[in-house]
C-alpha cells in the first residue's frame, strides 16, 4: 500500500558566499527524510534556486523566483556569512527580499549568521556593511542563531569511517504565545539552550576508540498543531557546539567544533 506523506517546502536562502553551507542544508534535510519521513509521514523538501527556478521573461529576476519558489514555501532557512546580496530595487538584496515575503506570508522563517573565519583580503567592505545594517534592524524584530562551518569528514583514514554517534543532552525550554490566534491552526516559536555530552564511536578506524566530548546548545524552533488538539509537529533549528579531540584524540587541546542540526518531529499533548 502507498505511503500518505505530508510534503512541506524549505526555502533555503542565502547570499553567494555559502556555496558550502547551502548543499550541507540540503544534504542535512534529506538525510532526515531517509531516517523519519516514513515513519513521522512528513517529507521536507529542499528548495533553491539554482537547482528550481527556471528562467523566465516578463518580471524582474527576484520577482521571477518570488513567483516560482517563495510563494509556495512552507517555510524558510536563511544564512549569512560577509555579504548582504544585490539590492533587487524592493530590498537590499534577494535573501533579505525573500525573508520578507516568506514573513508577510505568515509562514516561519529561521536565520543564521555564520562566525566562520575569513581572510581580511577578501572581505567586500561595502557587502559587510549592509549586512551589519540587516543584522541590526533583523536583531530588533526575530531571534536569530549563528553557526560555524567545520567539515566532520575523518581525513586520516584511507576509507570513509563507519561513525557511531550518540549525543545526550538536556535544556531549559521558553515560548511565546500562538502567534496565529483565533485560526484553527496554533503556532508557537520557542527557543532552547542546554548543554550535555556527545560521543563518536569509529568502527572500522585502528586505534580510534569511543571519545566522549561536552556539548553545549542552542535552538530555535516552531510547533504546530490544530488548536486544542493534542497532536501536532515541531520543526527544529539548533546550534551544536562541542569540544572536539579528534576521532582519535589526536589534538593537544579541544577545539570548538560547531554543526547545525534541522529536525522535525510529531508531538504529543497531555
Amino acid at each position: 500500500m502507498p505511503n500518505v506523506s505530508q510534503q512541506y517546502a524549505v526555502l533555503i536562502a542565502s547570499p553567494s558566499d555559502l556555496p558550502e553551507e547551502r548543499q550541507a542544508a540540503k544534504q542535512a534535510i534529506w538525510d532526515w527524510n531517509d531516517l523519519h519521513a516514513e515513519a513521522e509521514g512528513v517529507t521536507l523538501l529542499p528548495k533553491m534556486w539554482e537547482t528550481h527556478a527556471t528562467p523566465a521573461f516578463g518580471d524582474r529576476p527576484q520577482g521571477i523566483i518570488n513567483e516560482q519558489l517563495v510563494k509556495n514555501a512552507d517555510l524558510l532557512i536563511g544564512m549569512f556569512w560577509t555579504k548582504i546580496g544585490t539590492s533587487t530595487g524592493a530590498a537590499v538584496s534577494g535573501t533579505a527580499e525573500e525573508i520578507d515575503q516568506i514573513v508577510a506570508a505568515g509562514k516561519p522563517a529561521m536565520l543564521y549568521f555564520s562566525t566562520r573565519a575569513i581572510d581580511p583580503t577578501k572581505i567586500d567592505v561595502k557587502q559587510l556593511k549592509g549586512l551589519k545594517a540587516f543584522k541590526q534592524e533583523t536583531y530588533k524584530r526575530a531571534l536569530v542563531g549563528s553557526f560555524a562551518w567545520s567539515p566532520s569528514q575523518d581525513k586520516l583514514s584511507p576509507q570513509r569511517p563507519d561513525l557511531d554517534l550518540y549525543q545526550y543532552d538536556l535544556g531549559i525550554e521558553g515560548r511565546l504565545n500562538n502567534l496565529t490566534e483565533g485560526s484553527s491552526i496554533a503556532t508557537r516559536p520557542y527557543a532552547v539552550i542546554g548543554g550535555g555530552g556527545r560521543t563518536y564511536s569509529l568502527r572500522n578506524v585502528a586505534n580510534a576508540d569511543a571519545q566522549t566530548d561536552p556539548l553545549g546548545y542552542g535552538a530555535i524552533g516552531l510547533d504546530l498543531n490544530h488548536a486544542g488538539g493534542k497532536i501536532g509537529l515541531r520543526f527544529e533549528a539548533r546550534d551544536n557546539v562541542t569540544g572536539f579531540k579528534g576521532f582519535r584524540g589526536e589534538l593537544a587541546d579541544r577545539k570548538t567544533r560547531n554543526d547545525l542540526q534541522f529536525s522535525a518531529g510529531v508531538t504529543f499533548g497531555f
